[in-house]
């Protein structure tokens, strides 16, 4: 994951996976700009990242539901 400088970065990651897709772009060779901060997974807290995935997949869930019956 990387945290951009740039006010508008979600603007960004959706231009950078635009461009990989088009296959313009190789995600794997992008080289963010200086003062870029970059997070890595840490293997070591698997266990963590997966019990939080689990707890987002039941919200998401949940939160489908609820939109569904506010949309009417």
């Amino acid at each position: 994951m990387l945290l951009e400088k740039e006010n508008d970065a979600s603007a960004l990651g959706a231009a950078l996976l635009g461009w990989h897709a088009l296959k313009e772009l190789d995600m794997w060779s992008y080289t963010p700009p200086a003062g870029t901060k970059v997070f890595s997974p840490d293997a070591a807290h698997r266990a963590v990242y997966m019990r939080n995935y689990k707890a987002f997949g039941m919200l998401y869930g949940q939160m489908k539901a609820v939109s569904a019956i506010l949309e009417g």
